[in-house]
């Protein structure tokens, strides 16, 4: 905020009264962008995170596949249940890739709204297909 000597010897507090409806506009506008630029940020970062769990999850899923003891070097057939298996292998699949598209939507979104997303390494780790539209 630019104050005159005029009305910086007036203080803080008048100053901000007498503000012109301009000044009051950028204000404000500078304020809602700020706080729209960060939920987008918190919200990407919260899917790259969920996409980070998915994999774990997707690996932990084979270890199901690792033998019961140390002495059994095989699964056992009856202990196995394929169809279990394959839902939610289905499933983490599917939620893997509704969060992948999600995300190319929402840093889009955020390109296009706020300019550069500059934390590349966050979204590569998880997503490492995307390149910033502004590395192109």
């Amino acid at each position: 905020m630019i104050m005159s000597e005029e009305k910086a010897k007036q203080g803080l507090f008048l100053a901000n009264l007498t503000r012109d409806f301009k000044q009051l506009k950028r204000d404000r506008a500078e304020s809602v962008a700020e706080d729209a630029e960060i939920a987008y940020k918190r919200h990407i970062e919260d899917i790259c995170r969920a996409l980070r769990e998915n994999k774990r999850k997707t690996e932990n899923l084979m270890l199901e596949l690792a033998p019961t003891t140390t002495f059994d070097a095989t699964v056992v057939p009856a202990n196995f249940d394929v169809n279990k298996f394959m839902e939610a292998d289905e499933k983490l699949g599917l939620d893997t890739r509704n969060l992948s598209i999600r995300l190319e939507i929402m840093l889009d979104r955020y390109e296009t709204l706020f300019g550069e997303f500059t934390d590349t390494d966050l979204v590569t780790k998880v997503l490492p297909t995307w390149k910033s539209r502004y590395n192109e």
